[in-house]
């Protein structure tokens, strides 16, 4: 056992080792905290009222803290309704829930003050357990009524079955060790609670681990995990801190918002504006041809053809290639690639235009506000707070663009304004009338191709600033060198 100093492989030391080293770093974690929720909370009362109302009350965030999981509990008791609903928009919506709901789950559950104390808890009542719950009849197959003769002789005949010296299994090994703890407790009291405080008293010089990494029969299991962790982790730590794609990873957010807001605008029940979904159903046709054809790599994004016109005009033009040189050149294409096009385009481009517009049937139709399908109240409450967690993920990788940019981004703030019209709206038409308003229905249906249309500019002004700041140094650097060299003219 740990006890006896050194290595031990018994899962009850194990279990009391953790459950100290937890209750260590419980105390490490909660102190500093404490003390400096109690200087903020003095600050906060002895300062003046016009500085409190700047600022906010740190025993109301501490209260909003702990009282979060029970307010969820109770919100989803009281409507039950929408966890199914919001359970159906996440299985709908797959990728928005492993990109945007679980990782944000993970980072509420996976937190040192939340997970250390349930950590916590759990050893403690797992040790608890393991000291209210240990029989010693039980260990040994007697009753309770058995004598102290019988205990022997049963100690005894188990002792030449179990002991070390015979049987050399780990699992012998540690079943002997409970064996003479019941023994004891039985026939030796005063032994046996001497012994249980010697263990307390050294249990600090030995280290307890659970049989499963002590028993030989996994040595090969134990040592691939520990080179695993070895290797993984210095290259881990090397990619945190080398790895530096802050604009990118933002930019990859905010291009997100294109499909969810198109998503969840049908989630609410909003129809579908034609123009815009035969536009998208242009642009992936275009893409998978340029892509299949090998004039753009596998992994390029759809604002690349978003200045190409419509599928249609698109595959006459690149039958006419030689009348459309000027177009193609301004789209960028080289004149090999609009000889595979015309190629293409000339065997397969009936079949591709009649793919296309089978596909969209309504795509010269305009919007109809009569097609709205009201959801339930329930089912809306957990289709918004979803939604939220999305367009909360946007606007943070907004509001960081901006300052990357020196605040030049005007479509940063646009789609920031789109964002908080969309929940007007929204509200307007769920909880301010019963019957839903055919101009805000029409002004939900616009929303996504406002929002793909903005989110197309913020790049190209991305480039601009760069484009500005770039030409800025050099002028700078100019300047530089010319007063360099009026100074040296100077001093001769």
């Amino acid at each position: 056992m740990a006890a006896e100093g050194g290595v031990g492989g018994s899962d009850e030391s194990f279990i009391s080792f953790a459950f100290a080293v937890t209750s260590v770093i419980l105390i490490a974690l909660y102190i500093p905290w404490m003390v400096g929720t109690g200087r903020r909370v003095m600050l906060y009362y002895q300062s003046t009222k016009k500085e409190q109302a700047s600022t906010s009350n740190p025993l109301n965030e501490m209260y909003d803290s702990v009282a979060y999981i029970p307010r969820v509990l109770y919100t989803m008791w009281k409507d039950p309704a929408a966890i199914v609903a919001g359970a159906k928009v996440c299985v709908a919506e797959k990728v928005f829930f492993l990109r945007c709901v679980m990782p944000k789950f993970l980072k509420f559950v996976i937190r040192p003050r939340i997970l250390v104390p349930i950590l916590w808890f759990v050893l403690l009542t797992s040790a608890m357990y393991a000291s209210l719950t240990f029989d010693p009849y039980a260990v040994l197959g007697l009753p309770s009524s058995a004598s102290t003769a019988e205990v022997k002789k049963t100690y005894r005949a188990l002792s030449k079955r179990f002991h070390p010296d015979h049987n050399k299994t780990e699992g012998a090994r540690e079943l002997y060790m409970q064996m003479r703890r019941a023994y004891r407790a039985l026939v030796d009291r005063q032994a046996f609670e001497e012994e249980e405080l010697k263990n307390v008293q050294e249990f600090s010089v030995g280290v307890a681990l659970p049989r499963f990494l002590t028993s030989r029969e996994h040595d090969s299991l134990v040592l691939f995990s520990l080179l695993a962790l070895l290797i993984a982790t210095p290259i881990f730590v090397w990619y945190k801190f080398t790895n530096d794609k802050k604009v990118p990873r933002l930019l990859w957010h905010v291009r997100f918002d294109k499909e969810r807001v198109e998503h969840f605008m049908q989630h609410f029940g909003v129809p579908v504006d034609g123009k815009y979904a035969a536009r998208r159903a242009s642009r992936h046709a275009i893409l998978r041809t340029l892509i299949a054809l090998n004039i753009v790599p596998p992994n390029v994004r759809e604002d690349v053809v978003s200045a190409f016109p419509p599928l249609p005009d698109f595959v006459q033009r690149c039958v006419e290639a030689e009348r459309n040189a000027t177009l193609f050149r301004n789209l960028g294409l080289d004149e090999k690639a609009v000889a595979a096009l015309q190629a293409y385009m000339a065997v397969n481009g009936v079949a591709l235009v009649d793919e296309y517009e089978a596909a969209n049937p309504h795509m010269n139709d305009d919007p109809k506000a009569d097609d709205f399908q009201r959801i339930p109240l329930s089912a809306y409450r957990a289709t918004r707070y979803l939604f939220q967690q999305h367009t909360v993920q946007v606007d943070g990788a907004l509001a960081e663009l901006q300052v990357a940019m020196g605040g030049n981004l005007p479509s940063a703030k646009k789609l920031l304004n789109i964002h908080a019209e969309i929940y007007d709206l929204l509200d307007m038409v769920y909880l301010r009338n019963d019957k839903a308003n055919k101009q805000l229905v029409l002004k939900l249906i616009a929303m996504p191709q406002r929002v793909s249309d903005i989110v197309d500019a913020i790049e190209p002004e991305m480039q601009l600033v760069y484009h500005r700041y770039y030409k800025n140094y050099v002028t700078q650097i100019q300047q530089q060198q010319r007063a360099a060299r009026a100074g040296h003219a100077n001093q001769r």
